[in-house]
């Protein structure tokens, strides 16, 4: 209660300001239309005190706003430091080095405990998730953003009042995203069909980590098949899905598995979001379902497929035509991925196509090309240097003259430390 009447404090002496400023005004224009008959000596005089006035208003309304961010500056750093000396505390608890502290916690305890757990892993992140426990934060997180819904005659749960409680929504579901608890999983589905854009972002972000929370692998993959029915209705961008299948940690290949068996069924948005996921946390098992889009009509898939595939550790053996056949592709795009890509086919076949895109008339091409041939070692760096002395196309010369020189600077800084003084 407190809080929220010193952040209406600012807001209210602004008002009050502002109609101080209002009343001048009024009282300025009066005495202007009182004077017009007194010639133009009282006109002028008109001008003056109004001008006065509005003078007058403008350097009280600026010495509010000053006034205000120095109020707002000096409870921030009070609130940091409390946090600090929180944090420090909750450290030492955690390692064995204090006593728990007697609740309930004040908020500033209760945020140092939701940043703690959402920085820690392993043992020690789970006696934070203990100790928020047996404070009761995470069922007084999930009541207080169940209290902001109702249930309707249907059964359903709608929001109350969506835009009033907005805020409250948002900062709830950034706690229980840092909290990252698997009791909340059930509460937090129905956020993630909020009818606010910015609610339901922030609801996917914290079920799908209080989802990659839960430690067991077998329920894990049974609440899959709702996370993909909830990520599917939640209508977010593919950057936001993308986002929530990343989260999702260890539990994403049961939801990406799906979406890549029934792509139709999901859209292109889900389906590269998905592919995105197996690319980024690195999905060796599901390697060979991505590679199947590596030749879709679809460009955006086709990139997304490519991308995904340059990041993992193995190439599907029925994929390397895929690859070898996206060297000569219309689209730049898809060229550059294939030389990214072709660090995993077998050298001798690599160089033969890198050395081709050498003298791509796309400059991004050549210069992924070249870098790839750089990355292969031995026999790329042979390649380059050759087609740096002997290549008939400039371009091709060029490219490779300028990654020769930068790999060899780079490699000069690995080998010889830095000298100082």
């Amino acid at each position: 209660m407190a809080t929220r009447v010193a952040r209406a404090v600012p807001g209210l002496a602004s008002a009050c300001v502002f109609a101080a400023e209002l009343a001048g005004a009024v009282f300025a224009l009066r005495l202007f239309v009182d004077r017009l008959d007194g010639g133009i000596a009282g006109w002028m005089a008109g001008i003056v005190i109004a001008s006065a006035s509005v003078a007058i208003a403008a350097m009280a309304m600026t010495a509010v706003g000053i006034v205000s961010h120095a109020i707002r500056s000096r409870r921030q750093t009070r609130d940091e430091q409390v946090r600090r000396v929180w944090s420090d505390r909750w450290i030492d608890v955690v390692f064995g080095e204090a006593e728990v502290p007697v609740g309930p916690l004040p908020r500033p305890a209760v945020a140092s405990l939701l940043d703690l757990r959402e920085s820690l892993i392993g043992e020690p992140a789970e006696m934070v998730g203990s100790l928020m426990r047996d404070y009761g934060i995470e069922s007084g997180l999930i009541e207080s953003l169940e209290a902001t819904h109702r249930t309707n005659a249907s059964g359903q749960k709608t929001v109350i009042k969506p835009r009033r409680t907005l805020d409250r929504r948002l900062e709830l579901l950034d706690e229980l995203g840092r909290a990252r608890t698997p009791k909340a999983v059930p509460t937090l589905m129905s956020a993630a069909s909020d009818p606010e854009p910015e609610a339901r972002h922030a609801g996917m972000r914290a079920l799908a980590r209080s989802v990659a929370a839960i430690g067991s692998e077998a329920e894990r993959q049974a609440v899959a098949p709702e996370v993909v029915k909830v990520l599917h209705d939640a209508r977010l961008s593919m950057g936001a899905l993308a986002e929530a299948m990343e989260l999702l940690g260890p539990a994403a290949q049961h939801v990406v598995a799906p979406v890549l068996e029934r792509p139709h069924r999901y859209g292109n948005r889900m389906l590269i979001a998905a592919l995105d996921t197996v690319g980024h946390l690195r999905l060796d098992e599901l390697a060979e379902q991505a590679a199947r889009f590596a030749s879709s009509r679809r460009i955006p898939v086709r990139l997304a497929a490519l991308h995904a595939l340059t990041k993992l550790e193995r190439l599907p053996v029925a994929v390397a035509p895929t690859i070898q056949r996206a060297f000569h592709d219309r689209n730049p795009a898809i060229r550059v991925e294939a030389a990214r890509a072709a660090k995993l086919l077998d050298t001798k076949t690599a160089i033969y196509y890198l050395e081709e895109l050498l003298c791509d008339e796309d400059w991004t091409v050549r210069r992924v090309a070249a870098t790839t041939l750089a990355g292969l070692g031995g026999p790329g760096i042979r390649t380059l240097i050759a087609t740096s002395l002997v290549h008939g196309d400039h371009r091709a010369r060029s490219i490779t003259t300028q990654v020769l020189v930068e790999s060899r600077s780079a490699a000069e800084l690995e080998a010889e430390p830095e000298k100082v003084g």
